[in-house]
């Protein structure tokens, strides 16, 4: 359920049962300055300031219609600021509502006689001063209903700071009406007496609703002389006297206003039965019921001490769900009593143009997080894919690299180490540039940036005699492999002819060297291996190139996996290298090397050349080298 209103309502919907059927009660409380009343405060307003005036017993309102209306006080009588006095009166006047309250100091009972009133500068107006105590069920807080035990165990009889002025107090044995201005509890006379039987009948064919015989004045809070036959209009005057420390008397009135209230119900809703289907758009649909919901003036409460007013229109309607959820939506709009009612048809418009009202919003964290899902997404899919790269790696059925040279190594070190440079190069800048921003100095001292300079060069030199010195390693043990087999074939072949025919060696290389490896897969494989490898190798060394197959939509672990690789230039070779004819020829355009292979073995090479615009999204094609295999596969 979506509520639409100002900001200067605040609204309490309260679904109820009552004798089988589902109502809604949608009370609209409207918070005003006496000063002001046309001017109605914002919610926020309200509900900053009325707990506090409320106190911690007192409660605003049950949510629950009432079957007329009526007004209510919370604050205190106050004598004039800078004085005191023994007794006093308030009043107040809502329309028809009218009540005086007579004020006095503290007061005792002595030896059958009213002491002398205390003075005071502000008495609250709650009924723990007025008559009652406890064993009385009208007003179990108050006191004057029997002595008490006060300080050093001494009983003494209190009477009660506030009186009706027509029931006033002349002997111990008097029982006055507790006199007050605001809520009487539920659990006190008379309202106890209004809830209704709760017996095994109502458990049987009421529950959880209400019994039939209960009195819905029961939620009327007010003592009965400040309730209506009927309701308030808006725009009543009000008067409030005696119950401010600077003004005497307060005038105002109530906001001239009606409130207009509507409902959206769901015309397809069916209770206990899950919806199918696409949840209720945020639209009107044909199926949904826009309905009014007449409201009128209930409650006033009245906040002098702090000159406020809070008013409270409530209208019920039926619904067909006890937890709300066939109410789609709530609209309340105030319209002036000095106007003519707008028909239904622009309150209807107005719902549709609120449901259609654009919000600004900043996609940008909604754009990341759906970023964050994607990857997620294809992070989970590729996981088969690594599972059975990793399975066909384990039983030699991939392609493996060859060891890196070390010149190659020292390549991806330096670029490296040239990022770390950059790197000292942008803090200084910025920290120069915040300095001259800011006219001050930073505190951090620029030999910091000259220090990691030199420790990134000492990297480089230690770099680059390590490359040195594995070429080296590498280069003699070349040297050495390759020595140790012309040993052994000179030695085999100074032995005498009859023994080299009878262990049927070569004459000319009995033993084959091991280096460089000859391939088991034919000369297709090898020529094509080399060139894959070498491919494989600059682009992983091409950050721009890596770059651009990301955008591309190309992951690092997709490259990877498929060997892909960048052809700088155009290459050709004679066919006879790859095993081919001699007439034929393998020629191969610069660009995005896409190789395939079976198991360990190479069968195919495409290579897919730039388009126009320097990109390998165009074009669509690409050349395939003689000798590939020729059926197509996606990536």
């Amino acid at each position: 359920m979506k509520i639409f209103k100002q900001k200067q309502q605040s609204i309490i919907p309260r679904p109820f049962l009552v004798q089988g059927r589902d109502r809604l009660a949608i009370g609209i409380l409207v918070f005003f300055d006496l000063n002001d009343p046309e001017h109605p405060l914002s919610e926020q307003d309200l509900w900053k300031a009325v707990p506090e005036q409320l106190g911690k017993q007192a409660a605003l309102d049950q949510g629950l219609p009432k079957p007329r209306g009526e007004a209510l006080v919370f604050g205190s009588c106050f004598a004039p600021r800078g004085s005191t006095r023994q007794a006093a009166q308030v009043a107040f006047r809502v329309g028809p509502i009218e009540k005086r309250l007579d004020v006095f100091g503290d007061r005792f009972w002595e030896a059958g006689r009213i002491t002398r009133p205390l003075d005071f500068q502000e008495m609250p107006l709650r009924w723990e001063r007025a008559f009652g105590g406890a064993g009385d069920p009208r007003n179990p807080l108050g006191k004057g209903l029997k002595p008490i035990l006060g300080p050093g165990n001494h009983l003494f009889h209190p009477l009660p700071n506030l009186e009706l002025p027509a029931q006033t107090i002349g002997s111990p044995g008097d029982r006055p009406e507790p006199a007050g201005l605001g809520a009487l509890d539920s659990q006190w006379s008379p309202r106890a007496e209004k809830r209704g039987t709760y017996d095994a009948r109502w458990k049987r064919e009421r529950w959880p609703g209400f019994p039939d015989d209960m009195d819905w004045s029961v939620f009327n809070l007010a003592p009965l002389d400040q309730q209506l036959k009927g309701f308030f209009q808006g725009g009543e005057p009000l008067r409030i006297a005696g119950m401010h420390p600077d003004r005497a008397l307060i005038e105002s009135r109530l906001p001239a206003i009606r409130m207009r209230c509507f409902v959206t119900l769901n015309g397809e809703y069916r209770p206990h039965v899950f919806p199918t289907g696409p949840l209720p758009s945020n639209q009107l649909r044909e199926t949904d019921e826009f309905r009014e919901v007449p409201t009128h003036l209930e409650t006033v409460w009245l906040f002098p001490g702090i000159e406020r007013g809070l008013v409270l229109f409530r209208g019920i309607t039926d619904i067909a769900d006890d937890e709300m959820a066939d109410v789609l939506r709530i609209l309340v709009r105030p319209e002036p009593l000095d106007t003519e009612p707008r028909p239904i048809k622009h309150y209807r418009d107005l719902q549709i143009r609120e449901l259609d009202r654009g919000v600004n919003i900043d996609p940008a964290p909604l754009q990341r997080a759906q970023q964050q899902v994607t990857d997620a997404k294809r992070r989970i899919g590729n996981i088969p894919k690594q599972i059975d790269a990793i399975r066909r790696s384990s039983m030699g059925q991939t392609p493996s690299m060859p060891p890196p040279d070390p010149e190659e190594e020292a390549i991806k070190h330096h670029r490296m180490l040239d990022r770390g440079l950059a790197l000292v190069d942008r803090m200084e800048a910025s920290k120069a540039a915040l300095e001259a921003k800011l006219g001050v100095k930073s505190g951090i001292d620029n030999a910091i940036f000259a220090q990691h300079r030199q420790h990134i060069t000492e990297l480089r030199a230690s770099l680059e005699s390590a490359t040195k010195e594995l070429a080296a390693a590498k280069a003699k043990i070349i040297q050495g492999h390759d020595q140790g087999f012309k040993e052994v074939n000179d030695h085999l072949r100074a032995r005498p002819p009859a023994l080299q025919a009878q262990s049927k060696l070569d004459p000319e290389q009995p033993v084959k060297p091991l280096y460089p490896f000859e391939s088991q897969y034919g000369p297709w494989h090898k020529a094509g291996y080399s060139f894959v490898v070498r491919c494989r190798k600059d682009l992983e060394l091409d950050e721009e190139a890596q770059a651009e197959l990301h955008r591309l939509g190309l992951a690092s672990e997709t490259l990877h996996r498929h060997w892909l690789g960048l052809s700088a230039r155009a290459r050709d070779w004679p066919g006879t290298d790859f095993g081919l004819e001699p007439d034929q020829q393998v020629a191969l355009p610069a660009g995005l090397v896409l190789p395939r292979f079976d198991g360990p073995k190479l069968n195919r090479i495409l290579v897919r050349p730039k388009g126009p615009d320097e990109s390998f999204s165009l074009p669509l094609g690409g050349t395939l080298a003689s000798g590939s295999d020729e059926s197509a596969r996606w990536l």
